[in-house]
C-alpha cells in the first residue's frame, strides 16, 4: 500500500484512517492518531522503501486491527413486526421528515437492507436496527414505535460488537427515538457510544487530515455522508450534554471536519429557501451546538466556581451575545420570538417544525446561563443592576422572557405540530420553564405577571398528559397544585408584609424586587411569622383544591404529605451547592430538590421536589427490558409470527410492496 513517491518521513503526515481489510475495496477503517502503533508502523514502511519496496506493515496490522476492534457475535434471528404496507408507509414518512433533519442514512442503500429484510434475508445487524428504527420513527401509532424499538435495543450489543460507520448510523437513529420516548439519560449513553464510535473510524477529522493515498481515497468515496453522520453525532451529543449537564465526549479543537455540503446528499430538499433567506436545519443545529459547547466549557466546568463575580458575569453576558448572533442567523420568519406564519404560508412544516426544535434548545440555554439573576436580583441587586451591558443588568426579566417563550415553544412542539406524530421533545424543556417561572412567581408574587406565569406553568399537564409514562402527567399536576399553593402563600405574605409597612400593596415591581418573599434566618420573630402564615395558606390553598392527585411511594403513606403535623419537620435551608445527586425514587418524603435553578426559600410540607424528580429521573434513565414472545403478544397490529400463514403473507406484501418504496424518489 505504500508509495515511494509519498515522503512519509514523519508522524504527522502518516496519521488517518487505517483500513482494516487487506486489498483494494476495504469496506471499513479505524483511525489512528499520532501516539498510535500504526503510525510508527506506517513511518517504519516508508523508512524501509529503498531496501524491501515489498514490505508492507499493513498485511501484519489490518488482519490485528480486526480482531482488537471487533468481537464477533451470532447473527441475529429476526423477522419483520408489521407487513410491508405498514412498513412502506412508516419509511416513507421517515424520509420525509427526520431525514431532512437528521440526513445520517443513504436512502439507496438503506432501502438495499430493508427491501433484503423483507425478502427473507438477514441484514447485517446495523442495518437491521436501521430498518427497525426507521419505522419507529416513521410510524404514529405509540405501541408500533415502542415494538420496533425494543428490538432494535436487543441488538444493542451487536452494534457495540461492530463499531464501524454502519453502528454510528444505527446509535444516531436510537438516540433520536430515545429523545421521542423521553428517555434522555438513554439518549446520553446511545450518542456517546455514537460519538466514541465515530472518532474511531475518523470521521471527526478533515479530509486532509489522511494523507497516504490509498487511505484518502477511501474516505473520499463517502466523504459527504461522514460528513453529515460526524455533525448530526456532534449535534446531539453537545445537545444532552449541555442539558443534562455532564462532561461531553468531544473536545472541539481536536475536531476539524469539514461541514456537509446537503446538496450532495441524497436528499437535496434539506434546504428551504424563504422571503428573508434559506434554511438549514442541520447547519443551523451545529452552530447552536458551537455555541453550547463554548458556554458549558466558560460556564459550567469544575474551574468556573472559582471565577470572580466581574469575570463570571462577562462570560455570561459573552454566552448571551453568542446565542443572539446564532438567533440572527436564522430566516426572519423562522427567529425565535417570531410568529410561526413561514409554515403557513409556504406548507413547509418540516423546516417550522425544525426550527421550533431549534428554539427549544435556545430558549433553554437562555433560561440556564441567566438562571442565577433570579437569586442576585433578590440578595445582592447591585450586582446586575449596575452592569454596563443592558441585558445583563435586566438578567432577571430576560431569564423569564426566555422561560416564558420555553413553555409556549414545549406546548407548540409537542401539541400543534403533526408532521412528526410522535415527536415528544418535553424533557428538559418543560421542566425548566416551569422551575424559572415559579422561582419567579415566588421571589417576586407582587407582579403583574404573577397569574399569567401561574397559567403557563399549568398548561404544560397537556404535554405530560401525550407523555409515554403514563404517571407523569398525575405527578406533574399534583407538583403544580402544590406549587401554586405556595406561590398563592407568597403573594399573601408579600401583602401582609407591605401593608404592615404601610406601604401600596399594588402589584409593582417597585414594591416586590428589593428583598425575598421569605428570609431564612429563623432567629427573627418576623421571619417565624412569616414561614407560619404562609405554611398555613398552602395548607388552605391545598384544601380548596378539588380532585388534586397525589403521588403515593411504596411504603409511604400518601396522607402524611398533607399532615400538618408534618409542616415543621420541612426546614426552611440555602443550598450552597448547585449539584443534586437524583435517585430513582426518593428516600427522604421531605427532601427538597431545587436542581441548580436557585434557591427558594419557601418550603412547604406539602412541595417535594423529588417526589417529581425522583420517578422522572427513572423514567429517564431506564429503559425496562421486555424480551422474547412478550415483547410482541401485549401490541396491538403486529403480526403474530408463530403462525406460518402470516410469515407467508408478510412476505408476499413484502415482494409487493418492494417497488413501491423503492420508487419514493428524492424527498
Amino acid at each position: 500500500m505504500a508509495h515511494p513517491s509519498l515522503p512519509l518521513t514523519d508522524a504527522e503526515s502518516v496519521q488517518g484512517v487505517v483500513t482494516t481489510e487487506v486489498g483494494m475495496n476495504p469496506t471499513n477503517a479505524k483511525f489512528a492518531g499520532v501516539s498510535s502503533a500504526q503510525v510508527l508502523g506506517k513511518v517504519a514502511e516508508a523508512v524501509s522503501q529503498p531496501y524491501a519496496p515489498s514490505l508492507n506493515f499493513m498485511d501484519f496490522f489490518c488482519p490485528t486491527m480486526t480482531y482488537a476492534e471487533a468481537f464477533p457475535l451470532a447473527a441475529p434471528s429476526l423477522r419483520p413486526l408489521v407487513e410491508k404496507s405498514v412498513a412502506n408507509a412508516c419509511v416513507r414518512c421517515y424520509f420525509e421528515t427526520y431525514h431532512n433533519l437528521y440526513p445520517v442514512l443513504e436512502q439507496n442503500d438503506f432501502l438495499l437492507a430493508y427491501d433484503a429484510f423483507y425478502s427473507g434475508a438477514t441484514p447485517s445487524p446495523a442495518s437491521l436496527a436501521c430498518v427497525l428504527l426507521v419505522i419507529a420513527l416513521g410510524c404514529d401509532k405509540r405501541e408500533l414505535f415502542d415494538a420496533h424499538l425494543r428490538a432494535a435495543y436487543d441488538l444493542y450489543g451487536r452494534l457495540i460488537s461492530q463499531p464501524f460507520v454502519a453502528s454510528v448510523q444505527a446509535l444516531i437513529l436510537m438516540t433520536v427515538c430515545f429523545l421521542n420516548a423521553e428517555r434522555d439519560g438513554q439518549a446520553i449513553l446511545s450518542i456517546g457510544l455514537a460519538t466514541q464510535i465515530a472518532m474511531s473510524i475518523g470521521l471527526h477529522r478533515s479530509l486532509y487530515t489522511h494523507r497516504h493515498p490509498h487511505e484518502f481515497a477511501f474516505v473520499l468515496r463517502d466523504h459527504n455522508s461522514r460528513n453529515c453522520i460526524w455533525w448530526t453525532c456532534y449535534c446531539l451529543e453537545k445537545k444532552l450534554s449541555f442539558e443534562n449537564g455532564r462532561c461531553s465526549t468531544i473536545h472541539d479543537d481536536d475536531c476539524d471536519a469539514e461541514l456537509p455540503v446537503l446538496s450532495q446528499s441524497s436528499t437535496p430538499s434539506l434546504t428551504w429557501q424563504t422571503g428573508s433567506g434559506s434554511f438549514t436545519f442541520l447547519l443551523s443545529f451545529i452552530r447552536l451546538a458551537q455555541a453550547l459547547s463554548s458556554i458549558s466549557l466558560k460556564l459550567f466546568n469544575r474551574t468556573a466556581s472559582h471565577l470572580g463575580t466581574d469575570e463570571l458575569l462577562h462570560r455570561i453576558a459573552v454566552a448571551d451575545n453568542d446565542l443572539l448572533a446564532w438567533r440572527g442567523s436564522l430566516p426572519e420568519h423562522l427567529q425565535p420570538d417570531r410568529e410561526p406564519l413561514y409554515a403557513r404560508r409556504h406548507q413547509d412544516a418540516v423546516a417550522e417544525t425544525g426550527s421550533e426544535m431549534l428554539h427549544c434548545v435556545y430558549y433553554n440555554a437562555l433560561v440556564i446561563i441567566h438562571r442565577a439573576s433570579l437569586v442576585f436580583m433578590t440578595t445582592q441587586p447591585s450586582i446586575l443592576q449596575s452592569h454596563p451591558n443592558m441585558r445583563m443588568a435586566a438578567s432577571d426579566a430576560v431569564c423569564l422572557a426566555a422561560a416564558r417563550a420555553l413553555v409556549r415553544s414545549a406546548n407548540h412542539l409537542v401539541l400543534e405540530q403533526h408532521t412528526f406524530p410522535l415527536l415528544r421533545w418535553t424533557n428538559p424543556y418543560a421542566i425548566n420553564g416551569v422551575m424559572a417561572l415559579y422561582i419567579g412567581v415566588v421571589q417576586w408574587p407582587l407582579r403583574w405577571s404573577f397569574q399569567t406565569d401561574l397559567s403557563l406553568m399549568g398548561s404544560l399537564w397537556r404535554c405530560f398528559k401525550r407523555s409515554s409514562d403514563v404517571s407523569a402527567v398525575a405527578r406533574f399536576q399534583s407538583l403544580i397544585n402544590c406549587m401554586s399553593g405556595a406561590a398563592k402563600a407568597a403573594e399573601s405574605a408579600a401583602n401582609a408584609r407591605d401593608s404592615g409597612k404601610g406601604r401600596d400593596s399594588g402589584r409593582g415591581l417597585a414594591s416586590s424586587a428589593s428583598a425575598p418573599v421569605v428570609a431564612v434566618d429563623n432567629t427573627s420573630g418576623d421571619n417565624e411569622s412569616a414561614v407560619r402564615e404562609s405554611r398555613s395558606a398552602i395548607q388552605s390553598q391545598t384544601a380548596n383544591t378539588p380532585n388534586q392527585p397525589t403521588t403515593s411511594w411504596p411504603g409511604h403513606d400518601a396522607s402524611v404529605l398533607s399532615s400538618a403535623s408534618n409542616l415543621d419537620s420541612a426546614a426552611t435551608h440555602v443550598h450552597t451547592n448547585s449539584s443534586w445527586l437524583i435517585t430513582p425514587a426518593p428516600s427522604d418524603l421531605f427532601s427538597v430538590a431545587s436542581g441548580s435553578m436557585g434557591d427558594v426559600d419557601l418550603v412547604s410540607g406539602d412541595l417535594h421536589f423529588g417526589d417529581f424528580f425522583g420517578d422522572q429521573s427513572t423514567a429517564w434513565n431506564m429503559w425496562p427490558i421486555v424480551t422474547g414472545q412478550d415483547a410482541i403478544d401485549h401490541v396491538p397490529g403486529l403480526m403474530d409470527l408463530s403462525q406460518p400463514d402470516s410469515v407467508a403473507e408478510a412476505t408476499r406484501d413484502g415482494v409487493n410492496g418492494s417497488a413501491q418504496v423503492s420508487s419514493m424518489g428524492e424527498t
